[in-house]
């Protein structure tokens, strides 16, 4: 892993901005002049050490309001859906999504630092603990037509080899696991990214071929029921990507959209209610729904205690609900939570996103 991460442009620098990020409570750009080298300065690594996890698990709400989990592992299951920025007419108007509202990339490594933060904008003296994953991104394809409209699934492939081929994402940013299949007609290239292995550690294939990507992957938005109202919108559990889903409104096809029109003119009781305009969901939550505490003040990167931080930094759901006739949801209140769960276990080498709500 270690020579791996040398290979990358300005690693360190990348690294140092990103740390800055979160102390700050920034966007990361991830341009390398994001920050300069005396800010960089005032962040220091102890022992100038990174230590890395196997596993990081991400808690989710679904579209029906249930809670979820997404296991991401660098060489099973390694790509995320992340919220791209929404982007504003003008200043101080409503920002939107006028374009695909969702990033993706590949998880390479998750990790972990130590770090102390020093100079006029620090905020402690003391070490702080910090989370970060090293990801590929992919760049969606804009000259393939895919959606509802289409009837095609999107496309989406490896940016080519960049100083923006690579970056770092905080986990509280990720929205959720994602599956995606290769476009095996259009085949693979080795014209994306010179040989290396850290950048793909997933077995896609055999023979030569490891050192070639696939050309295009498609988004497999039928994976699960929840990511299907991801892309269709009015799912009442996406709060934090509302937004996003509004944007998906428009790609409709037309057996779709004549079936409502027909639906809303022979009972206009059935017409969709508008959302308020000024609603403001959709933003990322500020003080954070995720904390994952080191016990081991060394910071080995041994056993991690997962600490609940819905009360602090996103909306709680209610262990139970009642249903239409009045009894109570048995289903939900017969599994155990899942948070105690984690807490009776020893789960060594993981990371885990608290914080049910936020997307």
């Amino acid at each position: 892993m270690l020579l791996g991460l040398a290979k990358i442009t300005d690693f360190h620098i990348k690294l140092k901005n990103h740390l800055l990020s979160q102390l700050l409570a920034k966007d990361d750009t991830g341009c390398i002049d994001q920050f300069s080298p005396l800010e960089r300065a005032t962040v220091t690594l102890i022992n100038d050490s990174i230590y890395e996890h196997q596993v990081m698990r991400v808690n989710y709400t679904t579209y029906d309001l249930r809670r979820d989990q997404d296991s991401i592992n660098p060489r099973t299951h390694p790509d995320v859906q992340l919220l791209a920025a929404a982007e504003a007419d003008a200043p101080g108007k409503q920002s939107t999504y006028k374009q695909h509202p969702y990033l993706y990339a590949r998880v390479l490594g998750i990790f972990h630092a130590k770090v102390i933060h020093h100079g006029p904008l620090s905020t402690s003296r003391y070490p702080q603990h910090l989370e970060f994953i090293l990801v590929r991104w992919f760049e969606f394809d804009k000259t393939y037509q895919g959606g509802w409209k289409a009837k095609r699934l999107h496309r989406i492939r490896f940016i080519p080899q960049s100083e923006d081929s690579f970056g770092f994402v905080n986990p509280l940013n990720v929205v959720r696991g994602i599956h995606i299949t290769p476009a095996f007609r259009e085949g693979r290239t080795e014209d994306l990214l010179q040989p290396s292995p850290l950048a793909r550690q997933v077995a896609e294939s055999n023979g030569d071929d490891t050192d070639k990507d696939w050309a295009y992957y498609h988004v497999a938005m039928f994976s699960d029921r929840d990511f299907v109202m991801r892309y269709r919108g009015g799912g009442v559990g996406h709060k934090g990507v509302r937004k996003a889903t509004n944007y998906f409104k428009a790609d409709r096809g037309i057996l779709d959209r004549d079936r409502r029109l027909s639906k809303q003119q022979a009972n206009p009781a059935t017409r969709e209610p508008q959302e308020p305009e000024d609603c403001d969901e959709g933003e990322f939550p500020e003080d954070g729904a995720a904390n994952v505490c080191d016990d081991d003040a060394s910071g080995d990167g041994g056993e991690l205690e997962q600490v609940d931080n819905d009360s602090a930094g996103s909306e709680s759901l209610p262990k139970s609900e009642s249903d239409g006739d009045g009894n109570d949801d048995s289903e939900e209140s017969d599994k155990s939570d899942l948070d105690e769960e984690f807490d009776e276990a020893d789960h060594e080498n993981e990371m885990a996103v608290l914080g049910y709500g936020a997307f």
